[in-house]
């Protein structure tokens, strides 16, 4: 695919413009791999890679994980597409977008400083976009797990029969439920949603303290709590009360009516597994409390910021890009990213696309995707108008790309 040709040199600017201060070359390399030759393997080098730059590679068993489960868990649900490829891709469309485009690389600049940020913007966004991007779907296996009981809990419950000619035969009409039949449920709330205060080592406390004298207020114990001060911060709503009970009824609501967002589990889960990895690394809490719960309030914003800061009490509108960075990334990424997607499941309902061309800069953005021939054109035009309309209600597009066109193509470039 051209694409990959495309965010390859774009990948390339972004790292000849400055110097890694963390390990340098695997992680260039991995890109490059991936670019040339992007299947499972290869994108695993790019986990690996960032795993190994930052010194997390323990967290690569939770990315897998996800992607195990995504694979064996296929044929049990009727429908489930890729995501261990997909945050790839995502990862290196962010990095393109930030490299080609000053809105961007000016939002993020204002929303990152704090005393102890990487010397250079590029390395201290590399940090915090490749953990947003490349963690932001570990949650998935919940989600799919859910639809697997609900799928084989509705055959249960709803018999499908129908009398022929004083036979019973199965009436093979699709299962319309209008409210879940299964629902998923933790013992204690409080305990999934628990995190370790992080204090400075003896050697590095009073230093720590100089840099960050009101660092005890802040040491929240509740992955809630951790979020709502992140957001409050940067959408600037003074109550961060609020925000943290509007959270905490949307995660307990949503398990009463069987409605599971992944990406506030993939939230949960990032946070739960960084925080351990600081805890028993004793490392800079500074670099948790802020790229790391940046990266998971990102992470929770590309699904639930229409469902929570869209709707009363908030009512905040479209996102703008220096409300959350990450969030608004995230959410653009993610949503374009339909090329090269893996299908899974045992139905095949749904579109291909068999090649995609991409540009963007400081003004434009074009993406056009390709079908074969003997696609459902009817079907591709509905899905793109899916995803237009998808972007423009949630993240306000026009202020960074003062034109933003997807295209649909009916036969492959040449």
């Amino acid at each position: 695919m051209k694409i990959y040709k495309y965010l390859s040199e774009t990948c390339n600017r972004y790292f000849d413009s400055f110097k890694l201060f963390e390990r340098e070359g695997n992680l260039c390399k991995a890109i490059e791999e991936f670019c040339k030759n992007p299947n499972k393997n290869t994108a695993k080098g790019v986990y690996d890679a960032f795993l190994y730059t930052y010194r997390f590679p323990g967290l690569e068993e939770v990315v897998e994980a996800m992607h195990k489960f995504e694979v064996t868990a296929s044929t049990l649900i009727p429908r489930q597409r890729d995501h261990y490829m997909h945050t790839v891709n995502v990862f290196l469309l962010g990095v393109s977008i930030f490299t080609c485009n000053k809105t961007v690389q000016k939002a993020v600049i204002t929303s990152i400083d704090y005393p102890d940020r990487y010397s250079t913007i590029e390395e201290e966004f590399l940090f915090r976009w490749g953990m947003t991007s490349l963690f932001h779907d570990i949650g998935y296996p919940l989600e799919i797990a859910y639809k697997t009981i609900h799928e084989f809990s509705s055959m249960m419950i709803l018999p499908n029969l129908h009398c022929q000619d004083d036979g019973i035969v199965s009436g093979h009409n699709k299962r319309e439920i209008q409210r879940p039949i299964a629902i998923l449920q933790f013992p204690n709330i409080d305990d999934i949603l628990y995190i370790n205060a992080l204090l400075p080592s003896d050697k590095c406390k009073e230093e720590y303290m100089k840099k960050y004298p009101n660092f005890r207020a802040n040491l929240p114990n509740n992955i809630m709590d951790a979020l709502a001060n992140n957001i409050s911060n940067y959408f600037g709503i003074a109550s961060k009360e609020v925000i943290c009970e509007k959270l905490k009824k949307a995660l307990v609501s949503g398990l009463e009516q069987g409605l599971l967002d992944h990406g506030f589990y993939s939230a949960i889960i990032f946070l739960k597994w960084h925080n351990e990895a600081f805890l028993k690394s004793c490392w800079n809490p500074a670099y948790f409390y802020f790229p790391i719960i940046d990266a998971a309030s990102g992470i929770f914003l590309h699904n639930a910021y229409d469902y929570v800061f869209n709707v009363h009490p908030f009512n905040l509108g479209v996102l703008n890009i220096e409300k959350h960075p990450l969030g608004f990334l995230l959410i653009l990424c993610d949503r374009i990213q339909e090329s090269d997607r893996i299908s899974y499941g045992y139905t095949k309902k749904g579109v291909k696309f068999t090649d995609c061309f991409i540009n963007f800069d400081d003004n434009e953005f074009v993406l056009k995707l390709f079908i074969a021939l003997d696609e459902d054109e009817n079907l591709a035009r509905l899905k793109i108008e899916d995803m237009n309309s998808s972007i423009r209600k949630t993240i306000n597009i026009n202020a960074v790309f003062k034109k933003f066109n997807i295209e649909l193509h009916l036969n492959k470039f040449k």
